[in-house]
């Protein structure tokens, strides 16, 4: 049950790994992957995942002697690990980046500073309210 367990935190943790990759380089970035979403949530989450995920596999691995794997165990597990990677294969990543950096520069202006211009006139009563 412990390999059941470990490579479900671990499949979990790459997918919203990948999931908030794709939603944190967005130029659009929605709300949901904003700086501190992602700092605060997402980050301790996938890692938390990805430790007990390991702590997990390690039980395993040194339990091996002792406790075999069960077939059901095993065959359950590999096909989560696959599962996620066709899922995380299936979110391509890479072309998504590689637009959304295309866009990024595209969207890019240059605003030029003269120091030569004069000072702009703002009327009075603009501003902050005298108090």
């Amino acid at each position: 049950m412990e390999l059941l367990a470990g490579v479900t935190c671990m499949a979990l943790g790459a997918f919203i790994f990948c999931v908030t990759l794709i939603g944190g380089r967005n130029p659009r970035r929605p709300r949901w992957a904003s700086n501190g979403m992602v700092a605060n949530l997402y980050v301790p989450l996938v890692m938390a995942l990805w430790a007990i995920g390991v702590a997990y596999l390690v039980i395993v691995m040194v339990n091996l002697e002792t406790r075999p794997l069960a077939l059901w165990e095993a065959t359950t597990s590999a096909v989560i690990a696959l599962v996620a990677a066709v899922a995380i294969k299936a979110l391509k990543i890479g072309a998504r980046l590689k637009q959304y950096a295309s866009e990024e520069t595209t969207d890019a202006r240059i605003i030029q500073l003269n120091p030569d211009a004069p000072e702009p006139k703002i009327p009075p009563g603009a501003g902050r309210a005298a108090a």
